[in-house]
């Protein structure tokens, strides 16, 4: 899995649109004229890991495609706080109706890289290699593990058909280690 799975991602930025919009933005409806420009620069306020600024840029895109974006740390950069990431102009209903969603999966992936890049370093230099799980939010998967590998993080099974991992639950129901293994060796 080297890069993003868009149509997954158009599928996830849709229910999270509608999700979080709803039938509108009743708010920016009434509060800001329609013909209204806006633009904003987007900042770290952590030491941090980018992770899903493209995710990020596409929600905007998607809700005001005349927008303008200009990236300016891309996925897998370390910034420090107060650092730019982005500046981002166009309709700013469209602006302020995509926001939240945008900055959510933005926070939520380079949460993720941020504190797997911090566990991968605790583990520099002893030879060790930091893995992921599957143990991920429902539908937000290949994202997830994408983040952790901006982290530093090697992915391990994305799905069950990657592999065969026996566990405790496998061993218990196939009645011991021996019979897990040879049912494995089928």
């Amino acid at each position: 899995m080297s890069a993003l799975d868009w149509d997954e991602i158009e599928q996830l930025v849709d229910m999270a649109l509608a999700e979080d919009v709803g039938r509108g933005d009743l708010t920016t409806s009434v509060a800001i004229p329609k013909a209204t420009r806006g633009q904003f620069t987007m900042n770290a306020r952590h030491p941090m890991v980018v992770a899903g600024m493209d995710v990020a840029a596409y929600v905007f895109e998607t809700v005001s495609p005349d927008c303008e974006i200009d990236i300016i740390a891309a996925d897998g950069a370390r910034l420090a706080a107060g650092d730019a990431m982005a500046r981002i102009s166009g309709d700013a209903g469209g602006l302020l109706t995509a926001e939240r969603t945008a900055l959510n999966l933005l926070q939520l992936l380079t949460g993720i890289a941020t504190y797997a890049d911090r566990f991968v370093q605790e583990i520099k230099g002893t030879g060790a290699v930091m893995v992921d799980t599957r143990k991920t939010i429902p539908g937000y998967r290949t994202l997830s593990k994408y983040a952790t590998r901006l982290g530093g993080v090697r992915n391990h099974r994305i799905r069950l058909d990657d592999g065969v991992l026996i566990k405790d639950n496998h061993i218990s129901v196939a009645g011991g280690v021996t019979a897990a293994i040879e049912g494995a060796k089928r």
